[in-house]
């Protein structure tokens, strides 16, 4: 006759056996599950806009699915390795636009309007010992506004829409570098405080006097 102590004892292990596999088996899964959201999330996901499809994959690829896009009448989906940036819904602020629509109907038809312009664009240091950093000192600056001469387009004057940040002691040092940048370029550059409303006869004034303003280098080169 079998001992009912070593019956139960075998069952007991038995039971143990089993809940130990079944606890494995769980924690199994949920690092399966952990695993997989984990690879979703660092993933590049796709993100669809009214353009195109994005997705991760080789300029070998995306220059094939270009061409087969220009051959095609198919739908305009080409798949494009993922970058951290988004586009910002205006160029100018409110008050950058308010000033340019101004200026836009002040200007002579002979003229063009840009905005936002890098001052590398259009000045470039004098070559020689030096030429990068004076290079670097420009190419992360902009001038607010930039009148041309339409045809041939050559530059005219730049202006400079000045509000409360240029009170600060940073951009009153920026700003006198970069007034000096354009002196030594020969480009006339004037300064406007940002306001509610433009008198536009002053203003047509404070722009043409600029014209009149002779500069004097404190030291020359050599």
């Amino acid at each position: 006759m079998v001992d009912p102590a070593l019956t139960q004892a075998f069952w007991t292990i038995i039971k143990n056996s089993f809940e130990v596999i079944g606890a494995i088996l769980l924690i199994f899964l949920v690092l399966g599950v952990i695993k997989h959201l984990s690879d979703k999330n660092s993933g590049h996901q796709k993100v669809i806009n009214k353009y195109f499809e994005y997705k991760i994959l080789g300029t070998e690829e995306y220059d094939k699915q270009l061409e087969h896009k220009r051959n095609s009448a198919q739908e305009n989906i080409i798949e494009i390795n993922y970058q951290p940036y988004r586009k910002r819904e205006y160029l100018l602020s409110r008050s950058e636009y308010k000033f340019y629509r101004l200026l836009r109907e002040m200007i002579d038809k002979k003229y063009v309007l840009f905005a936002k312009v890098r001052i590398a664009d259009i000045i470039e240091a004098k070559p020689g010992l030096g030429d990068y950093i004076s290079f670097s000192k420009i190419k992360a600056k902009h001038v607010d506004f930039l009148v041309c001469h339409k045809d041939p387009v050559m530059l005219r004057i730049a202006i400079e829409l000045d509000g409360n940040s240029h009170n600060r002691e940073d951009r009153r040092e920026r700003d006198k570098f970069v007034d000096e940048v354009f002196a030594n370029a020969g480009i006339p550059i004037v300064h406007i405080k940002v306001t509610n409303w433009y008198d536009r006869a002053e203003l047509k004034t404070r722009i043409r006097a600029v014209d009149k303003i002779k500069y004097v280098v404190k030291q020359k080169e050599g």
